[in-house]
């Protein structure tokens, strides 16, 4: 398997693997909205950490990880296409 079959595939996992993550933040989401005002700025601040830190704690990973995917398999495709990898 080539790059151009790498990137493919990590183009239509990350693609695939997108709606739910969106789906796990609106439904966090939701629950957020109910907090007081201080503690909805905390959940915001780790919600934004978590897309730092990659661990699967809080909702963002999951849309972090298939952004990943898209750009990474976008990248390999273009790479290939314009043959700096052959």
């Amino acid at each position: 398997m080539n790059a151009f079959g790498i990137g493919v595939i990590m183009l239509v996992v990350g693609i695939g693997l997108f709606p739910f993550g969106v789906i796990y933040f609106k439904k966090s989401w939701n629950e957020y909205k109910n907090l007081p005002s201080n503690k909805k700025k905390v959940a915001i601040f780790l919600e934004i950490l978590d897309v730092f830190s990659l661990s699967p704690s809080l909702s963002t990973w999951l849309i972090f990880i298939s952004l990943l995917l898209i750009i990474g398999g976008a990248g390999l495709i273009f790479l290939y296409l314009t043959g700096a990898l052959v």
